[in-house]
């Protein structure tokens, strides 16, 4: 019998716990969580009723802080926590199953488990099992996502004492094509308004993380670990680190770990490159968020020697979802003008844009830009004269004009079919009344020449 072609390890591998990663090695507590409180005490008021909500949606960009939140709040309450893991899927299986499959059954079976497991402790009060749905399985095509909207809306209707937890981390990817354009993956892209508006579905939005806690968390690290590492980092690196995470504390902490390696005689350049690494990370500007732009746009604020602290260019470049940043600016901008002539010139430019943009071709997106451009100049270069000076914080809400264009588009089939519907029932309407236009077009044949020629002026190409 020939061998396997591969050796079986004598045991299995001991991690030491010099290269366990910081990140498990330093777990937070509630204490030391770097969550806004606000977002904890939510979250916790939801794990504490008893059955009112049933599935509790963390949305929010990655390193946030959700998952680890809920399994600190499940830990201080001695909450079960039973976690999905996606497992590939293998084709040669004898009983194949596919992902979404053995999501349906592994939810069933945990809302079984949690239903047992009340019945045998009675004596207590009905504790709830958290489902902890972090890494889900693909749901690239709409036969996948209705089988997964349906599992979930199956869910919220349950008696059973459990709370599914989705974790729905926000990304943003690259269209090839768009110099700009994103594509954002978001709550609405997973989970429809049917569910999201459901009284048993609560949904909680993160924030990045905030620069100071981060730089805080990353010094305790640091401080802790100061003994172990022989390398020395000054305040300003550690801060640079802080800065190069964007809001993500986990990888904040990965790189923290990663720049505290001592370098070996067969890397002697592992300090350039890392400097390098920072500054290249320093170089690549934070992506603007809508309401961010618009709020640039607005406030337009100025340095000591007049000139804008943001230019519109940048704030173009840096902007995923520019298309509707106009009609932003259009709802808002008479909040931020105290001169009705200010005003009327932001708005002259802002139909100077909309004008370009009504001559832009389908296969070329440049006349959107040169709109946003001219929107922002024009808005932004009322400021030196009469801008409110301070309104306190102002929220930015959806424009109606938004509102609008898409109860237009909802609607316009069944507009079609009501006006065809009329048009047969209304017996003013004949067809021998209606002139043909071509007809008469046709017949003219001068009129013809004069618009289209006659074709001589062809002779005139070098063909």
């Amino acid at each position: 019998m020939n061998p396997p072609p591969f050796i079986f390890p004598s045991a299995p591998p001991i991690r030491s716990p010099e290269n366990h990663l910081w990140v498990d090695k330093h777990k937070p507590t509630l204490g030391t969580l770097a969550v806004r409180p606000a977002k904890v005490k939510e979250v916790r008021a939801v794990i504490d009723t008893l059955s009112h909500v049933k599935l509790l949606v963390l949305s929010g960009p990655a390193g946030s802080g959700k998952s680890t939140m809920i399994r600190l709040l499940a830990a201080e309450d001695n909450i079960p926590v039973v976690e999905w893991e996606t497992i590939l899927d293998r084709y040669n299986e004898p009983e194949y199953q596919s992902s979404i499959s053995k999501l349906e059954r592994f939810l069933h079976e945990a809302t079984l488990y949690s239903s047992l497991g009340s019945q045998q402790h009675n004596n207590m009060s009905r504790r709830r099992q958290i489902i902890l749905l972090d890494d889900l399985p693909y749901l690239g095509n709409d036969a996948l996502q209705t089988r997964f909207h349906q599992l979930l809306f199956n869910c919220l209707s349950s008696t059973e004492p459990f709370l599914i937890v989705l974790i729905v981390t926000e990304a943003t990817m690259p269209i090839e094509g768009r110099r700009n354009d994103t594509q954002l993956t978001s709550l609405r892209d997973l989970i429809p308004q049917h569910i999201t508006t459901h009284p048993g579905c609560h949904t909680v939005e993160f924030n990045p993380i905030t620069l100071s806690a981060i730089n805080k968390t990353l010094n305790r690290i640091y401080d802790l670990e100061r003994n172990a590492t022989p390398v020395a980092l000054a305040k300003d690196t550690i801060s640079r680190i802080a800065e190069s995470s964007r809001g993500d504390i986990r990888n904040a902490i990965n790189n923290l770990q990663y720049y505290c390696i001592p370098s070996t005689s067969r890397s002697r350049d592992n300090t350039k490159r890392r400097r390098t690494d920072i500054q290249v990370a320093e170089s690549r500007e934070e992506p603007l968020s809508l309401f961010h732009a618009v709020g640039k746009v607005l406030y337009a604020k100025r340095s000591p020697d007049g000139k804008l602290e943001s230019l519109p260019e940048v704030i173009l470049e840096r902007l995923a979802d520019w298309h509707h940043l106009t009609p932003y600016i259009y709802e808002h901008y008479l909040n931020f003008f105290t001169h009705i002539e200010d005003a009327s010139k932001a708005i002259h430019w802002m139909c100077e844009g909309d004008y370009l943009a009504s001559l832009d071709d389908w296969r070329d997106h440049a006349g959107d830009e040169y709109e946003a451009l001219i929107a922002m100049y024009g808005t932004m270069a009322q400021a030196k004269h009469g801008r409110i000076k301070s309104q306190g914080i102002f929220g930015f809400g959806r424009p109606q004009y938004l509102d609008v264009v898409y109860q237009q588009r909802t609607k316009e089939p069944s507009i079609g079919l009501w006006n065809r519907g009329a048009a047969l029932l209304d017996p003013s309407a004949s067809t021998e009344d209606v002139d043909d236009p071509i007809e008469e077009f046709i017949s003219d044949e001068e009129d013809f020449d004069q618009v289209f020629g006659d074709g001589s002026d062809l002779a005139d190409l070098d063909v």
